[in-house]
C-alpha cells in the first residue's frame, strides 16, 4: 500500500503465505505486476515460476533408486501451493516406484519446533533414512536436529534441501540441494515487467522453469 502511493511503474512480487488481499489491491491499482516463485491461479498477473512438482519427483526418484524406503519431507506450511506441488511430486514418485516405500510430511512453523520434533522422529526405531527440507533455514535446523539426536549424516540418514544456502558446499559433508534457477527467474521477470510497462505484452506472460537436483556428499545409499 505504501509503495502504490508513489505511482509505481511496475512491481516484481514474491508472495507471502496469504497473498490474496495484496493481489486484490494490486489488481485494483492496475499496476504492472510480475509474480515470481509462487504461482497464482486467482489473478491474471504475469508470472515466472519453476516446476516444483517435477523437481520433487526427480529428487524422490533418485533417493528411491539409491535404496531409501522411508522418506520424510519437512515443510513450513502445507497449504502453500508450492508445498502442495512438492508433496504431489513426491507421491507420484512413490507410486511410480511400485511399492515398498513410504513418505511422510512433517509441518513445522519455526526452526526451534523443527529441531525438537525432527530430533524426536530421528530417535525412533523406524526413523527415516532420508530427510528432505523445504528451504535453507530448515536445512540448518535439520543439522541441529541430527546432532541433537546423536546421529550423523550421511552415515545415519541422507539429507537434501530445497533452495541452496551459501554454506551448502562449505559444510562437511557437503549438502545436497534442489537448485532453483534464480538468475533466470530474475532475468525473465525483469524482461516480462519491462514489456508490460512498455505496452508490448499481449495476454498473460507466464513461464515455468526447471530446477536442478544436485546430489553431493549428504546423500548416499542407506546403510
Amino acid at each position: 500500500r505504501a509503495l502504490l502511493r508513489y505511482d509505481l511503474g511496475g512491481l516484481i512480487l514474491i508472495p507471502g503465505r496469504a497473498p490474496d488481499a495484496t493481489f486484490d489491491m494490486l489488481a485494483q491499482a492496475s499496476t504492472p505486476v510480475v509474480v515470481v516463485d509462487r504461482p497464482t491461479r486467482t489473478h491474471d498477473f504475469d508470472q515466472v515460476t519453476f516446476d516444483n512438482r517435477a523437481a520433487m519427483r526427480e529428487a524422490t526418484g533418485r533417493l528411491l533408486a539409491l535404496g531409501h524406503r522411508r522418506l520424510l519431507f519437512v515443510v513450513r506450511a502445507r497449504h502453500l501451493i508450492i508445498t502442495r506441488q512438492r508433496i504431489q511430486g513426491m507421491r507420484e514418485a512413490i507410486r511410480a516406484f511400485g511399492g515398498g516405500a513410504v513418505a511422510e510430511v512433517m509441518e513445522c512453523r519455526e526452526e526451534d519446533e523443527l529441531s525438537m520434533r525432527l530430533a524426536g522422529a530421528l530417535s525412533l526405531p523406524s526413523r527415516p533414512s532420508a530427510v528432505i527440507v523445504s528451504n535453507s533455514a530448515f536445512a540448518a535446523g535439520a543439522l541441529r536436529a541430527i546432532r541433537r539426536a546423536g546421529l550423523a549424516y550421511p552415515r545415519d540418514l541422507s539429507l537434501l534441501a530445497f533452495d541452496e544456502p551459501e554454506w551448502a558446499e562449505l559444510v562437511s559433508p557437503s549438502l545436497s540441494v534442489v537448485r532453483q534457477p534464480i538468475r533466470d527467474i530474475a532475468r525473465i521477470a525483469w524482461e516480462f515487467l519491462l514489456r508490460r510497462m512498455q505496452g508490448e505484452a499481449e495476454g498473460r506472460q507466464s513461464i515455468e522453469l526447471q530446477a536442478q537436483v544436485v546430489l553431493r556428499e549428504s546423500v548416499v545409499k542407506p546403510g
